[in-house]
């Protein structure tokens, strides 16, 4: 039995798919992400907004729907219940790329998990609390993961991986600075000063876009040289582009009448 939440919820056993209701969907879920725990913590996370004794009753009912309809998923007893140990999980494939990439000295190829470290997100669409906070706990392991694996490529001379892990990192956080730098940096010792420049660029608009300030020095220095004039104007940031009266007049009245 194999159970998927990354890129959506999907429980498999000898390649055909089961169905299950929403709420014992949401049950194997938290089990599949926090492992075995106790009755009265999976039912608090399950159903946050209603008191203990109702909580842990929704929770029998989803325990006897889910053992009825797939016998094998659940081990539970009368104080904790988890999923059982035979069910296997996409997160469990994750968590060992972590591992791995955790372990990795410079000299290892962890480019064999880098499909789980860009794959899909975890159950999008879903709005719960408990799966909002995993789906960012996920992203960020994953940035650091992909920001470790672009940083020993760089250091071994890898530039191909430098750039692909640094720019799924940018995918994920693209005003992240660690990724761009290093990304320039790949660039540049490849000769390619064209790819450089417009990485720069790309993270000015970003930076100016979002925060309204440009570059730091450290990223600036990188291709200093490159940008000809554009150089001081980088120190300031972008200028906007200016936009004639009648334009201004046109836009203005146009979200007057948005507004309305």
């Amino acid at each position: 039995m194999n159970l998927r939440l990354l890129g959506g919820w999907r429980l498999t056993t000898s390649g055909h798919d089961i169905e299950l209701g929403h709420r014992e969907q949401r049950l194997a879920a938290v089990l599949a992400l926090n492992g075995r725990r106790r009755r009265v913590h999976v039912a608090g996370v399950l159903w946050p907004d209603t008191t203990d004794s109702r909580a842990l009753a929704s929770l029998r009912r989803a325990v006897l729907h889910t053992q009825r309809r797939v016998p094998g998923l659940l081990h539970s007893d009368r104080t904790t219940i988890g999923l059982e140990p035979d069910v296997g999980t996409d997160l469990d494939e994750l968590r060992q790329a972590f591992d791995l990439v955790s372990r990795v000295d410079g000299a290892g190829d962890p480019t064999s998990v880098m499909p789980l470290l860009t794959g899909d997100e975890l159950l999008p669409g879903w709005y719960d609390d408990w799966a909002i906070l995993a789906r960012e706990r996920i992203q960020r392991l994953r940035i650091r993961a992909l920001e470790r694996i672009a940083s020993h490529a760089l250091e071994r001379g890898d530039l191909r991986l430098t750039i692909e892990a640094a720019g799924e990192v940018t995918l994920l956080e693209p005003l992240l600075e660690s990724a761009r730098e290093m990304s320039i940096t790949a660039h540049l010792r490849r000769g390619d000063k064209g790819s450089a420049v417009r990485e720069f660029r790309q993270y000015e608009r970003d930076l100016w876009t979002e925060l309204r300030t440009p570059p730091s020095g450290a990223v600036l220095t990188l291709v200093k040289g490159l940008l000809g004039d554009g150089a001081h104007a980088a120190r300031r940031g972008p200028v906007p582009a200016l936009v004639p009266k009648a334009g201004r007049r046109d836009l203005t009245r146009d979200a007057g009448s948005r507004h309305r």
